[in-house]
């Protein structure tokens, strides 16, 4: 079953989707799978909390920076080659980049040729979901193979293998040398000497590939969250001094401009700088890069400078949710660490695209409920930005930062 099929039984949907009242937390739904009917053109969509966001392949921002990527009519159609380097996409919390799907052949060898960065997962071959396979048992504490109260449904019209992030294995050393975390240490155009770095995954038909941007760990120590901090107490950087990757790569071209939304309910009005939830204009991308000698902070809107829209439920209506000006800051390490325990990564943002858009995981809130005999809302134990296995759960971000609470689908009020 395609990734961008619509869901079985016309389950799942958008954020926000789904019964409420509590999964078990042992097999948790792909929101790549279950939402994607919602998704706007470029694979994008939002919560209530109106945090546009992507959980994959974010297509329009590669076209804008000329990633290996065309349109064709209404279509995004990866280049047959020669492909070049993939630029950096965007920066996880933990201060490591994000790049495309292309990277060098050998990984430390920039003469080696570039070739499409394939995934180390796989789908399980299963009929019953009886058993873990490691890298799930061991991020869940239990045992791979499980006990009754933990299995879940059987794999069926209703719950396809990829329905859930636990249907897939990883093989270590497989694809391109992508780890647990779905990145490698390698060279890159930016980092000559090498750095450690994260990749978009797709597979053979431009489709995104498990587990699309980052595993359910990240690679590197996550900061705490910042007090905002504003130019005079640090830096501003104005695109000619300090030109390091994680202060050029952001996108900022466009930021004079107004974001635009096509409203589904009136599609042949074109884009629109006002919507729904979004009386003013706002404008896009990146607005002011700041830094010191440890951090770098980025703000902006979360919105993104190329067409966002329109959204439909799986039915055909219009998507309830739009998209909003979020205001945010964020703060990324100049000098990423190596984790010696790594931390797991929940819902909500895991970093920003270099337009500002937020970087979610595959995770929707949602897993299987014995109780209920169907997927339930579950707040995901632990984790979130710089918690997780080996250290207590982060406290609640401020509002409207797109954290869902318990028993809420990304923000499900």
């Amino acid at each position: 079953m395609s990734a961008y099929a619509q869901p079985p039984g016309g389950r799942g949907g958008g954020p926000g989707r789904g019964p409420g009242g509590g999964g078990d937390g042992i097999w948790m739904r792909n929101a790549v799978l279950a939402e994607s009917p919602t998704f706007d053109p470029c694979n994008a969509h939002q919560p209530p909390t109106g945090e546009y966001h992507y959980h994959d392949n974010p297509v329009c921002l590669r076209l804008q920076l000329n990633d290996n990527i065309r349109k064709d009519g209404n279509r995004y159609v990866e280049q047959a080659g020669p492909w070049r380097h993939s630029p950096i996409l965007g920066w996880a919390y933990d201060g490591n980049p994000i790049y495309g799907p292309y990277g060098y052949a050998k990984a430390t060898d920039a003469a080696s040729g570039v070739t499409r960065m394939k995934s180390a997962f796989h789908l399980r071959a299963m009929t019953e979901r009886h058993t873990l396979a490691r890298w799930a048992a061991e991020l869940h504490g239990v045992s791979e193979k499980l006990s009754e109260a933990q299995y879940g449904p059987a794999v069926d019209a209703a719950h396809p293998l990829g329905w859930y992030v636990e249907d897939y294995e990883f093989t270590a050393g497989g694809g391109d040398g992508l780890d647990l975390y779905n990145g490698r240490f390698a060279v890159t155009p930016e980092f000559p000497k090498g750095t450690y770095a994260y990749f978009v995954t797709i597979d053979e038909k431009g489709a995104p590939a498990f587990p699309y941007v980052l595993g359910r760990q990240y690679y590197g120590i996550v900061p705490a969250r910042q007090t905002r901090v504003s130019a005079g107490t640090v830096e501003a950087y104005n695109g000619t001094d300090n030109a390091a990757p994680l202060l050029g790569s952001w996108l900022r071209k466009y930021n004079a401009e107004s974001a635009r939304v096509v409203d589904g309910n009136k599609a042949e009005a074109g884009p629109v700088a006002t919507w729904p939830g979004q009386a003013k204009p706002s404008h896009p991308d990146i607005a002011e890069v700041l830094y010191s000698k440890d951090w770098v902070y980025v703000s902006g809107s979360g919105l993104a400078s190329h067409t966002m829209g329109p959204w439909y439920e799986p039915g055909g209506e219009v998507f309830r949710n739009w998209p909003r000006d979020q205001d945010f800051q964020d703060r990324f390490p100049r000098q990423p660490q190596a984790a010696a325990v790594k931390s797991t990564n929940q819902l909500g943002p895991l970093g920003r695209w270099v337009n500002g858009v937020a970087l979610f995981n595959m995770l929707d809130g949602a897993s299987w409920s014995n109780r209920q005999h169907d997927d339930a809302m579950s707040p995901p134990p632990g984790g979130g930005r710089g918690g997780g296995r080996g250290g207590m759960p982060p406290p609640p971000p401020p509002p409207g930062e797109g954290w869902p609470g318990p028993g809420h689908d990304e923000g499900q009020l």
